[in-house]
């Protein structure tokens, strides 16, 4: 895994009820080192990721999203939007498109 995950060695416990818990299973669990942020650069590694900018708006256009942030500026010509917002913020960003009812749901 190129150094980036290692075996967790941790001692899992289920609460089913409160003040019962159970071990849980043998399952191989992973961890990135030395700290997650490391799995999140690993992957982007290549990629340009714009860090201190604050997205107010996303819309599609020809097929592809374009990104408007808090400065006026834009960035765009994306494939695929990928958000992880609750649903109320993502719902503020996607204002007037039809994705937006979805997101609402």
């Amino acid at each position: 895994a190129c150094g980036v995950v290692e075996r967790w060695p941790a001692r899992v416990v289920a609460i089913d009820v409160p003040g019962a818990w159970r071990e849980t299973g043998p399952e191989t669990r992973w961890v990135a080192v030395p700290g997650m942020p490391a799995l999140a650069r690993h992957l982007l590694a290549g990629i340009p990721v714009h860090l201190g900018a604050r997205v107010v708006r996303v819309r599609r256009s020809g097929g592809q999203w374009q990104l408007v942030f808090d400065d006026g500026s834009q960035a765009g010509g994306y494939d695929v939007l990928l958000s992880t917002l609750p649903a109320p913020q993502a719902v503020a960003l996607l204002e007037g498109e039809p994705l937006a009812g979805r997101a609402a749901a």
